[in-house]
Formats: structure tokens, C-alpha cells, sequence
């Protein structure tokens, strides 16, 4: 039998609608649904809890672009998000010691600007594109 909530919400008379009571906190949470639950018997109802983790997916095997030229593009096929291959390609940077400063993301196109400094400020910009599975990598770095 699933718990009536009805206990947790109050009628706002000018309106005539259920809305709900204000709780605050975990405690707050706690003593409201006691409300609903106290009058069941213990054995009468059960608690579950779940837990899950949110993780990247590995996307191995993409091909390198060089940081260090002017310009350099890759493309090629893969069955990912067009988030996912920004993400490799972004933390491949940050590996290199450059941060995000700037990132902008669409459908179909992911752009992100990059930035490390040394003796030198060096600034690269980051494009993803992508067309059905395949996917154009292009790497700027600026003079």
C-alpha cells in the first residue's frame, strides 16, 4: 500500500489547491513523514534505499592532436556523445597543465577555450563537431 502524503501538503483555501508544507532539513523531513507512517503498524511497511554512481565512460583509442603545432584537426567515427569526446579532449589539455576559461556547447559542436601559463601565456582553442558518428577535432593555438 503506497503512503498517503496527503498529511505533508495543505490546502490553500483562496485557491482550493493542495500545496505543500514547508520542511526544512533532513530532521524536518523525518518528523513530517512520521506523521504519515506512525499510524501503520511496523510490520505493515517497508523502507528500501538505493544507491548508484555517475562515471564517464572510457572512450580509449582517440587520436592525439598536437598542442604544440598552430593548428591541428582529427576526425573520426566513434558511437559517443558529442559531450563525451569534448570531455577526453578537454581533460587531455588540463593534463598538460592548461585551464578552461571559456566553454560553449551546442548540438552538434563543442568549443572551449584553454589557457597555460608559464614563463609564456599560452592559449588554445578547443572545437568538437560532430556529424551523425563522425566526429572533427580541431585544435588552435593562438601566436
Amino acid at each position: 500500500m503506497p503512503l498517503n502524503l496527503k498529511h505533508l501538503t495543505q490546502v490553500t483555501a483562496a485557491q482550493g489547491q493542495m500545496t505543500p508544507v514547508n520542511v526544512t532539513g533532513q530532521e524536518g523531513l523525518a518528523q513530517a513523514l512520521s506523521l504519515v507512517v506512525h499510524p501503520l503498524k511496523p510490520e505493515s511497511w517497508t523502507t528500501d534505499t538505493a544507491r548508484y554512481t555517475i562515471s564517464r565512460r572510457a572512450l580509449n583509442g582517440l587520436p592525439a592532436v598536437d598542442v604544440k603545432a598552430l593548428k591541428s584537426e582529427v576526425s573520426f567515427n566513434r558511437g559517443a556523445r558529442l559531450s563525451e569526446v569534448y570531455v577526453v579532449y578537454a581533460d587531455r589539455l588540463r593534463a598538460q597543465g592548461y585551464k578552461d576559461v571559456h566553454a560553449t556547447a551546442g548540438e552538434r559542436e563543442a568549443r572551449g577555450v584553454f589557457v597555460r601559463k608559464g614563463g609564456q601565456t599560452h592559449q588554445v582553442t578547443l572545437d568538437v563537431s560532430q556529424r551523425a558518428h563522425t566526429f572533427f577535432v580541431k585544435l588552435t593555438r593562438q601566436k
